[in-house]
């Protein structure tokens, strides 16, 4: 029986170098080394550079030999049967017959490439803030938007990274806000700028939050209305929806929650006077009706646009009550003249005159026909005649 030291030494391919002392070896241990040599197929063995002082000729008194054993890894380590694990360390016992005996080595501290325990994400939409009102003026053709704040809150020792799921209440690849029948489009938008897509199911993102109970971490996102559209005055909303999903996965993480978007048109409307109809509103835009020389029952037309989001009052009124005033002679008596809108007769003389209309909600508007008509101008004095008209539209 001979009593062996071992130690372990761990790197790719790992050895165990062990030492022994005592008697010399017989010659049946031997011929039993030789044998196991042969028929070894995953240890290798390497003899000492004085291993023949061992294994040949006869017994010494004493000697000291050095055996290194080779343990190679074809395949990843595993537990083999016996074994206990211990966090990281596994002990095992193998038995070994050689030359030397019955040799028991014991393999203490065996680092095993086991890895690590995965964390365990717990964590949860906690608080979303108030989303504010967003003001939009459809005429000032500029995207209108309001900032808000969602806090997410880990409810466990592990760190956990999350992605953010929001859609409206109606499905589909738009998302609108609604006042009855009437829609308006817009858009919520991730911290870098990108859309949400509008389903619940398509989370997207990644926000990652540290470990500890109770660590929390807000994200900004933002709820914006594009510019160039339009819709009858009034308030706009829509329900959100949010969801947190585990960062590339299909697991729900905590409760769904909701919060209420909104958006206000205001009751505008703008007014020009072009030249002639056109449907781009503003364009032919003029600031004054010139008759040239002055023949009674001349006329001149012209196209008052307007577009509004709400019905108007269209108001007209005359600086002189319907009359072309010489503009050096301010006693001369002045040039009456008549005026047409839609058809209707339009009183100068008086209070102003108001048509009540309701262009359709567009950008183009709508287009009121203007007649003017030249009354009589016999016996007036040469000059320049002018007067100021003064039309003012007003949302209702």
């Amino acid at each position: 029986m001979r009593r062996f030291a071992v130690t372990v030494i761990m790197s790719p391919h790992p050895s165990i170098f062990w030492k022994g002392e005592g008697s010399g070896a017989r010659e049946g241990d031997c011929a039993r080394l030789h044998k196991a040599r042969s028929h070894t197929t995953r240890d290798a063995i390497v003899p000492a550079p004085h291993e023949s002082s061992s294994c040949v000729g006869p017994a010494k008194t004493k000697f000291f030999s050095e055996r290194r054993v080779a343990i190679p890894h074809p395949r990843p380590l595993s537990l083999p049967e016996g074994g206990r694990e211990r966090g990281d360390v596994f002990i095992s016992k193998i038995r070994r017959d050689s030359c030397l005996g019955n040799v028991t080595l014991a393999l203490m501290g065996l680092m095993l490439s086991i890895p690590a325990h995965a964390g365990t994400c717990n964590a949860q939409i906690s608080a979303i803030t108030p989303l504010p009102v967003v003001a939009y003026d459809p005429f000032d053709n500029v995207a209108r938007s309001a900032d808000f704040e969602v806090e997410l809150t880990n409810n466990g020792p592990d760190s956990c990274s999350l992605s953010l799921a929001v859609a409206s209440q109606a499905p589909g690849s738009t998302r609108y806000l609604e006042n009855g029948g009437a829609q308006l489009r817009y858009v919520i938008e991730k911290p870098d700028g990108d859309d949400y897509a509008n389903n619940i199911e398509a989370a997207q993102g990644s926000i990652t939050l540290k470990g500890g109970a109770g660590k929390t971490k807000s994200i900004t996102l933002r709820i914006k209305v594009p510019r160039g559209l339009i819709a009858p005055a009034a308030i706009y909303s829509d329900t959100l929806r949010f969801r947190a999903y585990q960062a590339g996965t299909a697991i729900q993480m905590g409760p769904e929650r909701t919060a209420l978007a909104r958006a206000a048109i205001e009751a505008r409307a703008q007014v020009n006077i072009a030249g002639t109809s056109s449907s781009n509103f503003g364009a032919f835009g003029i600031d004054q009706i010139d008759f040239g020389t002055l023949d009674s029952n001349e006329t001149r037309e012209a196209a008052v646009q307007v577009r509004a989001t709400r019905s108007v009052a269209i108001s007209i009124s005359s600086q002189h009550h319907g009359m072309l005033k010489h503009k050096a002679l301010r006693a001369a008596p002045g040039v009456p003249y008549s005026m047409r809108i839609e058809g209707e007769n339009v009183t100068l003389s008086g209070a102003p005159f108001v048509l009540l209309r309701a262009p359709p909600a567009s950008l183009d508007g709508a287009n009121y026909r203007m007649q003017l008509r030249i009354g009589d101008t016999s016996g007036r004095p040469a000059g320049n005649y002018q007067d100021m008209l003064t039309i003012t539209v007003s949302p209702q």
